[in-house]
């Protein structure tokens, strides 16, 4: 008799498993049958293609891919494609180089840019020894709201990254795109 409860009880617990077990496959296939819904609803009710072209995040990836080596195109493409060019200026407090917008150079009407002049930017550096940080910086902004896209320092009137150009120069390009 003790051998038939045994198999009893093995029994009942081997029911119990196989339940627990179909309920961890049912939970399992709503949650596939949930995903599949909410992940391709969208695309069968507006029509995928059209969707993904219009999403945020494909704006933001066709604009990154847009300004792909942006540091590298010719001085005239990336003035036409900048939507804020500016220059900020260097000012060394204690340990810090911080960059404070001086002047707004080229802003493309209705862009939207969160600094003006006299703001600091977010990327201060850490003062070494032995480094020269030039006057300050000409930064481009692409897009609106405009993003940071690349910038160059300047000093004592010439911008170094693009051979030493006059700043005067470059106010006259910008000058003459518009």
């Amino acid at each position: 008799m003790g051998e038939a409860l045994e198999q009893m009880d093995i029994s009942r617990r081997l029911s119990r498993l196989t339940t627990a077990v179909w309920a961890l496959v049912a939970i399992s296939a709503l949650n596939l049958v949930a995903t599949l819904y909410y992940g391709l609803w969208p695309y069968i009710t507006y029509g995928g293609a059209q969707m993904v072209a219009d999403a945020p995040t494909s704006e933001l990836r066709d604009s990154v891919d847009r300004y792909n080596n942006f540091h590298d195109w010719p001085l005239d493409k990336q003035i036409q494609a900048a939507s804020v060019i500016a220059l900020a200026k260097h000012h060394v407090e204690k340990d810090q180089v911080k960059t404070i917008f001086a002047e707004i150079l080229k802003q493309t009407p209705g862009t939207t840019f969160y600094y003006k002049i006299g703001d600091e930017w977010r990327m201060n550096q850490p003062v070494r020894p032995n480094t020269s940080y030039g006057n300050g910086q000409l930064m481009f902004f692409v897009g609106s709201p405009a993003q940071f896209r690349f910038s160059t320092s300047f000093s004592d009137g010439r911008i170094t990254g693009f051979g030493d150009m006059p700043l005067e120069l470059l106010r006259k390009k910008i000058k003459d795109q518009k």
